[in-house]
């Protein structure tokens, strides 16, 4: 027979709530939702590596019709926000340093569907032949990060240590085998027409995310290295990926409090891509 305090009481249900991301996830749900986006929270897709079924936290995307004058074509373009959530009990660091950005960069953020090249463009991607380099929000950064850590204690003298949190990792790790994972399979279902001409235009521009609920810092060493500590709404992490080894992925880092000014300038990017700003369409068929 189980006694009382085997079973967990209300007020101690909504504590482990409360510490969980649970409700972070719904809550950057609804936001996402505010922002005009289609949701999927909890989704599935197949472990590259492992080949075992993995859930990301939040798929989220809009479809824009793309602004040319080809009324036989269903040309659209989307933009996906993934987002793994993190509701970090101690401070999450992440180390950065200058960026000078190049447009060979822009090949971070990253593309598929079809076509996969422009034709008659001598740039080797969509990505340069479309200049995302020039108005994307990433490549407004000055800074990138390439580490992080959180803090932990240790065991035999209880003192603070700079640390890697399993999650973590595996939440920024989940954002980077989705994306390859989706392009491998668009890969292969793509079939080209006889004339390049005649592509339609179904292109999803990725943007994977990793929201914090709790402290964010960003730590920069000065010429005498030491570290300068600074509190951070959003930062830019330059993440690697063990599937698509080659190319890195630029991953937003934002605190929840930040993510709606986050995704405003996605519906920017959006925009922009698709030629409904009113600027020019770009270098599109």
């Amino acid at each position: 027979m189980n006694r009382d305090d085997d079973k967990i009481s209300i007020e101690e249900m909504a504590d482990a709530l409360n510490r969980s991301g649970y409700l972070l996830e719904t809550r950057v749900e609804d936001a996402l939702v505010e922002a005009a986006f289609t949701v999927e929270a909890n989704t599935c897709y197949v472990d590259p590596i492992t080949g075992k079924s993995r859930e990301l936290d939040i798929y989220a995307f809009t479809l824009e019709p793309v602004d040319r004058e080809r009324e036989d074509k269903n040309d659209i373009v989307s933009s996906v926000v993934l987002c793994e959530c993190s509701n970090n009990s101690q401070p999450l660091v992440f180390l950065s340093k200058d960026w000078a950005s190049t447009p060979f960069d822009s090949e971070k953020v990253h593309v598929s569907g079809m076509p996969d090249v422009v034709p008659g463009n001598h740039l080797p991607s969509v990505q340069m032949a479309l200049d995302l380099y020039s108005f994307l929000h990433q490549f407004n950064s000055a800074r990138i990060a390439t580490q992080y850590c959180t803090f932990g204690r240790k065991r035999n003298d209880s003192s603070w240590m700079a640390t890697h949190d399993a999650d973590d990792h595996g939440s920024l790790s989940k954002l980077c085998d989705y994306i390859a994972c989706k392009k491998e399979q668009d890969r292969l279902a793509w079939a080209p027409t006889a004339k390049m001409e005649d592509e339609r235009i179904d292109l999803t521009f990725y943007f994977p995310v990793f929201v914090v609920q709790n402290d964010l810092y960003e730590a920069q060493q000065d010429p005498t290295s030491r570290v300068r500590l600074s509190a951070v709404d959003r930062l830019l992490f330059r993440q690697s990926n063990a599937v698509a080894s080659t190319v890195d992925f630029l991953v937003d880092v934002v605190r929840e409090s930040a993510l709606p000014k986050l995704l405003d300038e996605i519906t920017r990017d959006q925009a922009e891509v698709t030629g409904l700003s009113g600027v020019a369409p770009r270098a599109w068929l």
